[in-house]
């Protein structure tokens, strides 16, 4: 059995046969292209066969993956809590500070920049970012209006299998 890449480029030698074939050449062309549908076919439901296999096989890990990284954030809450309890502890004791023969603990400001809070209805328009309706620009151009600042582009392509 041929692999996917000779049938394709069988295909496209005919074809470009095709373009200066007379119409007894034509004939046989057309005869072999009838026999390598078949090919073509068989090597395609192989490959949806070892796909489906794939995406199975893929599913199974993404399963897996996000039972360990639910049992991950289960850890870490776990961790956390341990944390919060041992800061109070500092705290109701008034201890900034810890020394053991393992570790040292401090409880310390948190670094990076203050916290905000922000009445977003309250604030003027110098402290506003302005950005463009982008469902609004799109069904303006679906309905035909020409937009100089937009343009609809065309959308891709892809293999559907059922």
């Amino acid at each position: 059995m041929s692999t996917l890449y000779e049938i394709t480029g069988q295909y496209l030698e005919l074809f470009k046969m095709m373009e200066s074939a007379d119409n007894l050449e034509m004939k046989v062309i057309t005869d072999t292209l009838d026999g390598m549908d078949g090919e073509l076919e068989e090597k395609a439901d192989g490959y949806a066969k070892i796909m489906a296999e794939l995406d199975a096989e893929a599913v199974k890990f993404e399963n897996e993956a996000d039972r360990l990284a639910a049992r991950a954030e289960q850890l870490h809450n776990r961790s956390k809590v341990l944390k919060d309890r041992l800061k109070a502890a500092m705290i109701l004791c008034n201890r900034k500070k810890l020394k053991t023969d393992f570790y040292s603990f401090a409880i310390c400001k948190n670094g990076g920049v203050a916290p905000m809070e922000v009445d977003e209805v309250a604030v003027p328009d110098d402290y506003m970012k302005k950005i463009p309706d982008m469902s609004k620009i799109r069904e303006a151009l679906t309905e035909g209006k020409v937009l100089p600042f937009a343009t609809l582009k065309e959308r891709g392509e892809h293999l559907r299998i059922k």
